[in-house]
C-alpha cells in the first residue's frame, strides 16, 4: 500500500539570493536567512575559504547532506562562491534550535 502521507520534498534552484539577518554561528561561519527573486526562503551558511581548517569538515557536511532525503534532516540546496566566501544554501527551518525544542519538551514532561 503506497503511503498516501508521504512529504513532497522540493528542490530549489538559488539564483539571484540576498542575505538577510543573522541567524546563528558556529565553529566554521555563520547563517543567515536567504531570500530569491521568486520569494522563497532558506539558510545560508557562510564560509571563509581561508580558514583552511574548515574545508575538511564543510566537505564532509555537503557530502553528507547531498545524499541524504529525509523530513527530518534539512535539505541541501546547493552552493555559492564569492571570492573568498563559500556560501552553503539549506532548508530553512523556524522555531528556534534544536536544544530549544527538546528543553521545551523535557520542561512539558516533568
Amino acid at each position: 500500500m503506497p503511503n498516501v502521507w508521504q512529504i513532497s520534498r522540493r528542490k530549489l534552484a538559488i539564483t539571484n539570493w540576498e542575505k538577510g539577518g543573522l541567524i546563528g554561528s558556529g565553529s566554521f561561519g555563520s547563517v543567515y536567512k536567504g531570500s530569491n527573486e521568486k520569494g522563497s526562503f532558506f539558510a545560508v551558511k557562510e564560509v571563509s575559504l581561508s580558514n583552511k581548517k574548515s574545508l575538511g569538515p564543510l566537505r564532509n557536511e555537503i557530502s553528507i547532506l547531498t545524499g541524504l532525503d529525509h523530513e527530518n534532516i534539512i535539505q541541501y540546496y546547493g552552493t555559492d562562491k564569492d571570492g573568498e566566501m563559500l556560501y552553503m544554501f539549506l532548508e530553512l527551518v523556524s522555531h528556534g534550535t534544536l536544544d530549544s525544542q527538546m528543553c521545551c519538551i523535557s520542561d512539558k514532561r516533568i
